[in-house]
């Protein structure tokens, strides 16, 4: 979300796109009845008749004829469990957002409710709501709806829900190529029993540095063991990124993939922040560890968050024009020291979808078995840097 989108917003007034929150929802630890109040919000925005996005900024005062102003807030709800709370109570999802982002110095959270199917409503009596009711927002208060709203919500205009035609799918992140549906994967596993590793002394000088005198630095003591890590990962684990493509006539709006994975003790799965960097030999003397995999500049639309057992993976590919594809814009690292297969629902989210669609997606793995010695690793390792080198040459 942009600023300039906070600006336009703070300048207009409460309505039935739009309401302003000086304090954040009481959420965790509270009660039914304190947590529906942000239910009642929602569902009653989702409701609304408008034509635009609908849009809750919370830290920030209304001051009616002027500019709302900012005041802030300290704490911020989770986006994935407010989805949970909020789609566990209706009878169809809800497509919505929670954001956090920094305005004029402050701390606001911005929850983003887009144009939907309707009517929604709760399953069953929740804190101060009933159950079958249809709440709404008309201008800037909420009410029950009308059976007349009711049944003009059912007949209104969807156009363009029918003609959504998306396709998920496995990508080569570097040369942009579609892998479909369903990839194998190889994994070395390195067999290098952990307690022979012994821990690293120093030396005078190395083949890659023969003219570097190392007798002013401390040696690395966890030194092989980082080698040894390194390795494991680098063998085992294999990049993998995600596309989309827009099959259909029309611009599909906020596209967002969610894909959730069961952690297994056998299998392991990273985004680039989370892979082993190289190993050092003498502590403060080498540059700080370098990832290998492709770089990105600036934030990435792809984020890996850990609930419990289960790893999800977020893609936020924003609005995708007709016939036009999006790409992650790093990818994940996936390894795995069986030969099992990797079964995936992929969940798509766009303003133009009524509910998520779901895709499945399959990773296959075939493992190969590696027997190394630290003269092999550091072999390697010395190899590694000289690629390097060679590319900064160039």
């Amino acid at each position: 979300m942009n600023t300039s989108l906070i600006e336009q917003l703070l300048n207009e007034s409460e309505s039935d796109s739009l309401d302003f929150k000086i304090e954040q929802y009481p959420f965790d630890g509270a009660d039914d009845n304190a947590k529906s109040e942000l239910l009642k919000d929602i569902l009653a925005f989702t409701n609304s008749w408008r034509r635009t996005d609908a849009y809750i900024l919370i830290g920030v005062r209304e001051i009616k004829g002027s500019r709302s102003e900012v005041v802030g807030i300290t704490k911020h709800l989770e986006d994935h469990s407010l989805q949970q709370f909020v789609n566990g109570k209706t009878q169809q999802p809800i497509t919505l957002s929670y954001i956090s982002i920094t305005f004029d110095g402050q701390q606001i959270g911005v929850i983003k409710i887009p144009v939907q199917s309707r009517p929604v409503y709760l399953k069953k009596d929740y804190g101060k709501l009933k159950k079958n009711v249809v709440y709404i927002r008309r201008g800037s208060s909420t009410a029950e709806a009308s059976p007349d709203e009711i049944a003009k919500m059912g007949a209104a205009d969807t156009r363009g829900f029918s003609n959504v035609d998306l396709n998920i799918g496995f990508s080569d992140l570097r040369t942009r190529t579609s892998l479909g549906e369903s990839i194998t994967l190889t994994s070395k596993v390195l067999n290098f029993h952990p307690d022979r590793i012994p821990d690293f002394k120093g030396e005078t000088s190395t083949s890659m540095f023969p003219n570097i005198d190392f007798s002013m630095s401390k040696p690395n003591k966890r030194y092989y063991r980082e080698l040894v890590k390194f390795f494991d990962d680098k063998f085992l684990l294999n990049p993998v990124g995600f596309a989309v493509k827009n099959l259909g006539q029309l611009t599909v709006h906020n596209v967002r993939m969610l894909v959730s994975i069961e952690q297994e003790s056998n299998m392991l799965l990273l985004t680039e922040d989370g892979l082993s960097g190289y190993p050092t030999k003498y502590i403060n003397y080498l540059a700080s560890p370098i990832s290998m995999n492709i770089p990105t500049i600036g934030q990435s639309n792809l984020s890996l968050e850990t609930f419990n057992k289960t790893q999800v993976i977020t893609v936020e590919y924003g609005n995708i024009q007709p016939k036009a594809g999006a790409w992650s814009d790093e990818p994940v690292f996936i390894g795995s020291q069986n030969n099992n297969e990797l079964k995936i629902i992929a969940q798509v989210y766009a303003d133009e979808l009524p509910e998520p669609a779901s895709f499945n997606l399959k990773v296959g793995f075939e493992i190969e078995s590696l027997t190394l010695g630290l003269a092999d690793l550091e072999k390697m390792l010395e190899e590694e840097f000289k690629r390097l080198y060679d590319d900064l040459d160039e």
